[in-house]
Parts: structure tokens; C-alpha cells; sequence
């Protein structure tokens, strides 16, 4: 219960508004059962590999007990759909994926983490973006197996927040817990993806509650 009441003044700390990147870490970050998987798109991908960009940085932290998902089937990557409306730019000086499609292009991203028994795994997602108008968060999935056998469950959003031009934050919740997600960024014509960093975690039934009540709140304060 401590745990849980620090998670929260933790967040409420963080509520003021900050845009650096990764502008808004969870609490629970490096927590047991977490992953983060961070894109900084500082190169361009190769021509042949714009449906698997590679994070710059990721983490995963067990428990002890549960496994991570087999690195075998695959690892955290992004995929650009239609990778003719897409290139790669410097950006304001640490590389950025620019799209130019007049009905913009998405790019969905699938983040493996840890097989557990937890009901339910919290997500967040932080965007910081260059251009006139807004990328946007339209899809979480969460994922058991894969194909052709795998069961599918549809995230639900928990709040979106903006601290500052270029940077957004959306949290979202999957009921039960999968083991790896697929999150969707719908990116608009003329708008550059400059950074983009997600954090998952199976939180016991005990801290949920207050850690989804700390990142609505934070959610709330950002959005002001």
C-alpha cells in the first residue's frame, strides 16, 4: 500500500509542465513486470526496412517468476504503413519520420513484454511530434499467442493529455492482460513523428486502482 501511495505522489509531483522528451515517465517505470521501448528515429531506416524500425533504447523488468514473451516470434519494432508517403528528415536535429500523404498514414508499433497472470496491463504512450496538426493515439490492442492462433483484446483509453506544443501523452488500460500490444499512431500530412516512447506494466490488483486514479489526474493537470 506504501508502494502504491508513493506511486501516486510521484505522478502528482510530475503533474507540472515539462517538454523535454520523454516528458512524462510513469511512476512505475523499471517496476517488476514493466517494459519501456523508446524510438528516436536518429537514422534513417534502411530501404528496405520501414515495417521493422528498431527502438534506440528498451528495457524489461521481470519478477522473477514469469517469462518474457519469445524473442523468437519478434521484438519491439515500428512499422510504417505505406513507406512510399514516408521520409526521413533531421528534423530539429535528432532525425525524424515525416509523412506527406494528404490523408496521413499511420504507424502502429508491437511491444512484446512479460506472460504473467495479472489481469490487467496499463499503457502509456508519449508522443512528441514537429508540424500543424496533432498525431493521435487511435488504436491499443493487447495480444496472447500469435497467429494464426491468437486471442485479441481492444484496449480502452484512460485519458490524453497535452503539457506543451509538440508533446502529447495517452494512457490506456487492456482487460485481461495480455502479453505483447499493438498501438496505433494516426499521423497527419505534414507532421513529423520526432520521438515516441511507450511503457507497459501488469500492476497487482492492489496499486492498480490509485495508479490509474494518479495518470487521470496528471492527465487532467497536463490538458489545463
Amino acid at each position: 500500500m506504501k508502494r502504491a501511495l508513493l506511486a501516486v505522489c510521484v505522478v502528482l509531483a510530475c503533474a507540472g509542465p515539462v517538454v523535454a522528451d520523454d516528458f512524462a515517465p510513469p511512476p512505475w517505470r523499471g517496476g517488476p513486470l514493466s517494459s519501456m521501448a523508446q524510438w528516436d528515429f536518429t537514422t534513417p531506416p534502411p530501404q528496405d526496412g520501414w515495417h521493422y524500425i528498431m527502438p534506440e533504447n528498451e528495457q524489461a523488468v521481470g519478477d522473477g517468476i514469469h517469462e518474457m514473451y519469445p524473442s523468437y516470434w519478434f521484438t519491439n519494432h515500428a512499422d510504417c504503413s505505406y513507406a512510399e508517403d514516408w521520409f526521413w528528415r533531421p528534423g530539429d536535429g535528432d532525425g525524424e519520420l515525416f509523412n506527406v500523404n494528404p490523408l496521413g498514414r499511420d504507424v502502429s508499433f508491437e511491444i512484446p513484454n512479460w506472460m504473467d497472470n495479472e489481469p490487467n496491463k496499463l499503457i502509456r504512450v508519449q508522443i512528441t511530434w514537429t508540424g500543424q496538426f496533432s498525431p493521435t493515439v487511435v488504436d491499443v490492442r493487447g495480444y496472447i499467442g500469435y497467429l494464426p492462433d491468437r486471442v485479441e483484446y481492444i484496449g480502452s483509453p484512460l485519458g490524453t493529455g497535452s503539457p506543451a506544443l509538440g508533446h502529447i501523452v495517452s494512457d490506456w488500460q487492456i482487460v485481461p492482460n495480455p502479453w505483447w500490444e499493438y498501438v496505433a499512431i494516426h499521423v497527419p500530412a505534414g507532421t513529423g513523428l520526432d520521438q515516441v516512447v511507450i511503457d507497459t506494466i501488469s500492476p497487482e490488483p492492489a496499486t492498480l486502482s490509485l495508479l490509474v486514479l494518479g495518470g487521470l489526474v496528471m492527465l487532467r493537470r497536463r490538458h489545463r
